[in-house]
Order: structure tokens, then sequence, then C-alpha cells
């Protein structure tokens, strides 16, 4: 929903300390009809059970962060509700203290969640194995009244002094990763300053101050005239802060006195012990676990682009090259050109959606913003989803600070765009101004800006998320190992649609000659049209065009393109993809396999082997100096091969 400028979050949680962990082989808890054991022997830890969940379809145990099931301490299983089961874990590969964790799915649900049980289980490496240590996360004399807060967050807990999942106390709060549109919050002893350059339409002034403060010239309130992408700077006097409160934020436009509250609340500031910090909202870490969840980029253009929607889109665009500048134009766009729908809204009349309605139209609720927004950010090939999340604002009189259980429905949306390896969020809706009520257009104060590109814990102040447009098959999602390189390989548009999926499958000859032809026209490596090679098997465009520039001969008049692709193949394929780019060999390195390798293989396997991409990474190498020459090679495997040889220019 649209927000009210300054809503208000007030008071504060108030939590048990941890009780004494206690060490032990065996553990159990028990709770609301559910049970866990954990078992430890040796490197093997055996948890067992049932879950009480309604809807209850999978289970997913591991140890410590992964969050991939192709490893030995990271498994799911199917169960029903009430269902007992039972599952090893091989911990030997572990290498340092981890949490173990019992997360569950129910039907309808998009993520994991976490089953706390107000119990930690910590595993620590000891001389001679390992040791199992269990502590409370609050006492239990209080367990009723907090355990629907705690089973609300995905905690990164342990047996610390407070669980990681609760708010935090820091000295330095961004709004937001822009930072030619950010404000930082920053506390040294009794000193708050306040500083960034806002992008606020038509901005004079800002007006800095503790609740209270009515006028300026006061230690605790100062105003700085200031034009929009300006510098500024600010500090305020904290010393005759006894209680909690919050810094406010006011801008002030065209000259005005009027000054309109950014921000709100979102600065809380805190005296603790003879100093003052700033907190962190409760929601914090939950909105950061889902919006690190895999997303196939590929899945996000799911809808087809309207004519109308693409000029538009180009129009808002013409001229801009950068992505993330493409995104801050269409944003802004979206912000100044919508008019919220409070006729929609009211029930009064019928409202639209889709983004070639909102278009025309130019009115909707905060469904049609995200929609026409994440259709023009798709039509400039960017991938975007929409977000649903629990918005503070007028539909609601919650307390994001006091509340107790993860709210049960959505009430708003938002677009996350994918751009320079990583996740952009935007509220267009919150950004807008505008009203459209009984038929008329109206535009009540100047556009901030704050809600693109916001940090999480600025975002967590009153938004939380509930789901991502997506769910992706659990096959879907890279082994941890590829995660960051494969999404290196999407951001430069390296990675073909039909590769987006079943990372750990066996690539074959004509995929692997589509990765390498992609990776040739993304660095604008002309490919001759004109080639006569022909295969008698295959009229694969892109396999002919590998053939085109010299990348793959076949044998016989043959190509075998649905074979699987063998690393001494694939090596040959990326040497004389290297030599089109122009990219030398470095210093060979030795194998003690290669009289396996065949002969024509030879060279190729010494050149690609001796390339170091520039960020140190050897585009292929080997295990316990051996190439194994003759292996299966996976699709993440190619595609890291082939992102490390784009990045070797």
């Amino acid at each position: 929903m649209k927000r009210i400028l300054s809503f208000v979050l007030a008071l504060t949680l108030v939590f048990s300390v941890l009780l004494p962990s206690v060490s032990a082989e065996h553990a159990h808890c028990s709770h609301d009809g559910c049970s866990i054991h954990v078992d430890l022997s040796g490197n093997t830890v055996t948890v067992s059970g049932k879950l009480s969940y309604d809807g209850l379809n999978t289970i997913w145990l591991r140890c410590g962060d992964t969050k991939y099931i192709d490893l030995p301490y990271s498994k799911t299983i199917q169960v029903e509700k009430g269902e007992y089961f039972s599952v090893n874990l091989d911990i030997s590969q572990l290498t340092k203290e981890s949490d173990l964790r019992v997360l569950y799915r129910t039907e309808g649900m998009t993520n994991y969640y976490y089953h706390h049980y107000n119990t930690v289980y910590k595993l620590t490496p000891a001389a001679k194995g390992w040791t199992l240590t269990t502590s409370k996360l609050i006492d239990d004399g209080h367990a009723d009244e907090f355990k629907p807060f705690l089973d609300m967050f995905t905690s990164n807990a342990a047996a610390t002094n407070k669980p990681a999942d609760l708010p935090e106390e820091v000295t330095s709060i961004t709004t937001s990763t822009d930072e030619h549109n950010s404000v930082t919050v920053s506390i040294n002893g009794s000193t708050a300053t306040i500083s960034g350059e806002l992008q606020y339409e038509n901005l004079t002034a800002i007006w800095c101050r503790l609740p209270g403060s009515t006028y300026s010239g006061r230690p605790d309130s100062k105003i700085v005239d200031v034009t929009s992408g300006e510098r500024f700077t600010v500090t305020l006097d904290l010393s005759n802060v006894t209680e909690e409160t919050y810094i406010k934020i006011g801008c002030a436009a065209n000259g005005e006195n009027m000054y309109w509250d950014i921000f709100s609340d979102h600065f809380r500031i805190k005296p603790e012990n003879g100093r003052w910090v700033l907190r962190t909202a409760p929601a914090t870490d939950h909105n950061l676990t889902l919006q690190n969840e895999w997303i196939n980029l590929a899945d996000t253009f799911d809808a087809p682009i309207s004519d109308a929607v693409k000029k538009q889109s180009d129009e808002i665009c013409k001229g801009i090259t950068d992505d993330y500048e493409k995104l801050w134009a269409l944003h802004k766009w979206v912000a100044e050109n919508i008019y919220y729908d409070w006729d929609c809204y009211t029930g009064s009349t019928p409202g639209v959606h889709d983004p070639d309605g909102v278009l025309k139209k130019r009115a909707a609720v905060c469904q049609g913003y995200a929609e026409l927004l994440e259709a023009m950010i798709e039509a400039q090939g960017i991938p975007a989803i929409i977000t649903k999340t629990y918005a503070a604002g007028v539909s609601n009189d919650l307390d994001f600070w006091q509340m107790k259980d993860l709210p049960s429905d959505t009430n708003h949306a938002h677009v996350e765009a994918f751009v320079n390896k990583r996740w952009v969020t935007m509220d267009a809706t919150w950004d807008s101004n505008n009203d459209y009520s009984n038929g008329n257009y109206e535009t009540h104060s100047p556009t901030s800006y704050e809600y693109f590109d916001p940090t999480p814990e600025d975002f967590a102040y009153d938004h939380i998320i509930l789901t991502r447009e997506y769910e992706e098959d659990i096959s879907d999602i890279p082994a941890s190992w590829a995660a960051g390189e494969i999404l290196d390989a999407m951001d430069k548009h390296l990675v073909p649609d039909s590769l987006q999926k079943d990372y750990a499958l066996n690539i074959t000859r004509a995929e692997f000659s589509k990765l390498i032809v992609q990776l040739l026209r993304e660095k604008n490596i002309k490919i001759p049209t004109n080639s006569t090679v022909t295969f008698s098997d295959t009229n694969d465009p892109d396999v002919l065009a590998a053939a085109a520039a010299g990348i793959v001969l076949g044998s016989n008049g043959r190509f075998n393109p649905d074979s699987y692709i063998t690393r001494q193949e694939a090596a040959t394929m990326l040497s004389r993809a290297a030599d089109v780019l122009g990219i030398d060999a470095g210093e060979t390195v030795s194998f003690n396999d290669m009289s396996s390798a065949a002969g024509w293989a030879v060279d190729y396997i010494n050149k690609v082997s001796s390339i170091v991409s520039a960020d140190g990474k050897r585009v292929m190498g080997g295990s316990n100096n051996c190439f194994d020459p003759l292996g299966s090679y996976t699709r993440q495997q190619a595609i890291l091969t082939v992102v490390r040889l784009a990045n070797c220019e």
C-alpha cells in the first residue's frame, strides 16, 4: 500500500538472555506435537523425528550457511505432516563450527522456513571428531510468548550473546547503494553526523532534527541549504538524549518553508552505557535470506512485452548505455508519471493492473505500478521480478518493532531487477507522491526517490518480504562453488536461456558450442556467414557458427551433437576460442595423466590450462595434478570456464 509520511514505529522488544549451553552426543526437543532428535557419532549426525505443520511436504537438514543440497551435510527429504523421518549427514568436510539447521516447506510456500524449537544445535570441531552443543534461545518461562517472533525470522543464530535475527545495534546506517541518492547517519560518541546526496525534486534545504525540535539553531536541530545532487553534511548533538528516539530528516523544495519528511523513523537512536547507537529493523535478516535465494534469470522473462510498453521504455532509456542508469530512469519515470488510484483502492471504481492499462490510464495501485515497471525493465533485456511484501501504510496499524507473528498475507508489491550481479530493489509506489481520486490527477509533494535501491537495513523498516515471484526447482540451483561465477556469466549475457537450469547435468557438444558462440558474439567477434562447413548429423545454427569460426571440426562429416563433451574436447574448443579472442598462453602447467590424452588435444590442454583470468582464476585446471582428459564436463563447469575466458581481457 501507499505509505503515509511520518508513519511512526515505536517501542522495543525485550528478550531474555541465552541460557548456558550444554554439551552432549545426543539432543532432543519437542513442542506443539513435534519432536526433533539429534545424535552425533564420529563424523555422522543423525537427525530424526517428526514435524506437525499443516501441508508439510519437504524438510531440509543442513549444517552451516549453505543454500545447496549437493553436499554431504545438506539433504532434503519428502515427508508429510506427522510422518517420522531420519536423515544422516556426513560432516567430515566441515572445517569450522557450524549450526545444524532444520528447515521445512509446506504446500503453497515459495521458500523454506526455519524450525527453531527454541533450541540451537551447534557442531564444534574437537581434537577427536566433533562435539554437539545445545543452547536455549530464550528462557523457557517466556518461550510461549516469544516463540512466534523467533519462528518468524530466518536466523543465522548460534549460541552467542543474542540470536543474530533479533534487532542489532550499529553505529552507521546508509539508506541506499546509489551514492548519488542516499543518506548516511553515523554516530561517534554523542555526535550524529548526517551526510549524503539526494535527488529530491527542486530541493532547496534539508532539516535534520530530533523529535520535539520545532526550530533550527539548537544543537539537536539544524538546517542546511542544499540543491538536488549536492553533497551535504550536518552534525547533531545527542548528549541530551536519554531514551530511544529517532532522527527526522525533512526536505524543502522551491524555496518553500514546508519540510516533507523522508526516511520517516528510519534512524532510530538509543542511549546505551554512556554511548549512543543506531538500531536496525527486526526484519532485516529475514528479508536478506529471501533476497539471497537463487533465481534463474531466464525464467523472469515470462510474459510478452507490448509495443506500447517497449516504445515508452526505449524513449525513457534513449541514450543510456549503463543498465543501472536505465533502472534509475525507469523507476523515476514511473514514480513521477503514474498516480495512485484511490478510487480503485476504496472500491468505488475498478482499477487496472496490466502494464498497457496502467500506461494508458496513468493510474494504478501498487500491483499496477509494479507490473508496469517490471515490463519496462524487461523491455530493456534486464531480468526483473515482482516481490510481494507486507508494508507499513494506510492499510494497517502494525508496529514493525513489536510484532511477533509473520503477517499471513501480503498487502503490497514492488520490483527487483538484476544488474551488476545483484538484485536492485525499487518501490515506485512509495516514491510516487501522485494521487488519482474522483477522476482527478494531483501531485501533493515533490518526489524524493528514497525507495530506489534501498539498502536491506533501510528497506526493512517498513517492508517485510513474504514471497518473491519465482520458485526454483532444487535441480535448477547451481552448486555453492559455482553460483557466484554463474551469476557473473549471466550478468555478462554469456549463458543462453536453455542452459540456465540442470546445472549438474553433463553438457553436450552442441550445448558447449552454444556457450562458445555466445561468448564470441558478446565479445563482438564477427563470425563468417558464408562458411561451407556442414555436418551430416546436425543443422544446429550455433554448431555451424562454431565451425565457421574454426572452433569445431567434427569427424568424418559428423559432429555428434548430443554426445557429452569430454574435458579434452572442451579444452580444445576453449583454446581455439582464446586464439580467436587474441588471448595468449601463460605459464605451462604439468599434469600427471597426460598420457591418457589424445595426441591432437595435448597442445590445446597445455594452452587453456596456462591461461589465467584477470581475477586470478585458471580458465581450466585439474585436481591433484591430474587433468582427467577423458572425464565428463557439467553445465556449471562449462559456464565457469567460459566466463573465466571472458574475464581474461
